[in-house]
């Protein structure tokens, strides 16, 4: 059972009490709660392991933070880290046998349903958009659902999504050339 991110983030807000580097790396961490939330929610499909992978990103941060380069991009480096703990959550499935749960289990969650994390007031329109656009998104291959949140939704340079994506620059740009004509193509199927 994943920690609540609101616990999360008041733990490392907390740390103000403690020493110097250590306070001032997990306030500066802590700001950027919501973006990764919002990432792995794109990457994980559900609420639940959205949280998990969120925690797991930020007990990593935590474990290795004598690693971060003071003065480099703490934002990319965390988005990185989260990347890379989504690959070892898939892997780690992957090779689990399959359970079958008792109750069924609930629809994927929507930026629609997430609005309380990004404190947006949006009209009935708006949510049909925001729900046919998540759809949409999650029926891309995960390269290409990846960049597109990195770039559009986070706003993340190419140069920092290639860092973040242990790839070149050049197929970042690939990825997200393919990934919009594909959205384009699944959003204009979606509209006919």
């Amino acid at each position: 059972m994943p920690l609540s991110l609101s616990f999360l983030k008041q733990y490392l807000l907390r740390s103000e009490a403690t020493e110097g580097g250590a306070a001032t790396f997990q306030h500066e961490a802590a700001k950027h709660l919501t973006s990764l939330y919002n990432f792995a929610l794109g990457l994980a499909k559900n609420e639940e392991d959205a949280a998990d992978l969120v925690q797991e990103t930020y007990l990593r941060a935590l474990r290795f933070q004598h690693r971060f380069q003071r003065g480099t991009n703490l934002r990319a480096w965390l988005f990185k880290i989260l990347r890379h703990a989504f690959i070892d959550n898939y892997w780690r499935r992957s090779r689990e046998p399959v359970l079958e749960d008792a109750e069924p289990e609930r629809g994927s969650a929507t930026l629609a349903e997430v609005e309380g994390v990004r404190g947006e007031e949006a009209g009935p329109l708006n949510r049909l958009v925001r729900a046919d656009l998540t759809e949409a998104l999650e029926q891309l291959p995960d390269p290409f659902r990846a960049a597109i949140l990195l770039s559009d939704v986070e706003g993340l340079s190419v140069e920092e999504i290639a860092d973040i994506m242990d790839c070149p620059k050049n197929t970042v740009k690939t990825r997200l050339f393919r990934g919009r004509q594909l959205l384009r193509k699944l959003l204009r199927e979606y509209g006919n």
